[in-house]
C-alpha cells in the first residue's frame, strides 16, 4: 500500500532570487551613452604605489588610489525586486575590514515586459581614495547590506624609489 501523501507535500517550492552580478571593474574611463549604454575603458586591476623616501620612520603608508571608476552590471528577475540599496565592503589580503558596509546609493530596476532579466549599470568615481597601506585589497559589492557575485580585486605592487 502507498504512503499517504501529507499536504506540505503538495506545497510548491518557494522562489529563489536569481540577481547575478555579471561585470565588476575597475577601470580607468567609463560614461554613459544617450541611449543608455555603459562605457568600460581601461580595466586593471593591480596598480603600482611607491614609497615616499621622505616620509619619517614609522609613519603610516597611506595608498591614495589614482583616479578610477569601480563598474557594474547586475541582471535580475522580478522576484528579486526593483528598488535595492548598493553598498561597498573594502578588505586587505589579511582579512581585515577596511570599508564594512559604505552605503554608496540606490538602484531600480525597470521592468522588462519582453520576460528577459531586467539589467543595471552601475558606476562609483573613486577619486580621492585613500586606502590605509599598500596592500592586495578586495572590493565587495553590497546588495541590499548582502555581497553579490565576484569580488573585484585591486593588487598593489610597490615600486621601490630609486636614489640617484
Amino acid at each position: 500500500m502507498p504512503a499517504a501523501v501529507t499536504e506540505n507535500a503538495a506545497q510548491p517550492i518557494p522562489p529563489t532570487r536569481v540577481m547575478d552580478l555579471r561585470v565588476f571593474e575597475f577601470a580607468d574611463y567609463s560614461a554613459f551613452t544617450d541611449d543608455k549604454k555603459l562605457i568600460i575603458n581601461g580595466v586593471f586591476s593591480s596598480v603600482t604605489v611607491r614609497r615616499d623616501p621622505n616620509a619619517p620612520a614609522g609613519a603610516p603608508e597611506v595608498v591614495q588610489l589614482p583616479p578610477c571608476w569601480l563598474v557594474w552590471v547586475i541582471d535580475a528577475s522580478l522576484m528579486d525586486g526593483l528598488q535595492h540599496t548598493v553598498g561597498l565592503a573594502v578588505r586587505t589580503e589579511d582579512g581585515e575590514m577596511i570599508i564594512e558596509h559604505e552605503n554608496i546609493g540606490t538602484m531600480a530596476f525597470s521592468l522588462n515586459p519582453t520576460g528577459r532579466p531586467m539589467r543595471f549599470h552601475g558606476r562609483l568615481r573613486l577619486d580621492d581614495f585613500k586606502l590605509p597601506r599598500p596592500s592586495d585589497y578586495e572590493f565587495q559589492l553590497l546588495v541590499d547590506g548582502k555581497q553579490v557575485g565576484k569580488s573585484a580585486h585591486l593588487y598593489m605592487d610597490i615600486a621601490e624609489s630609486i636614489t640617484p
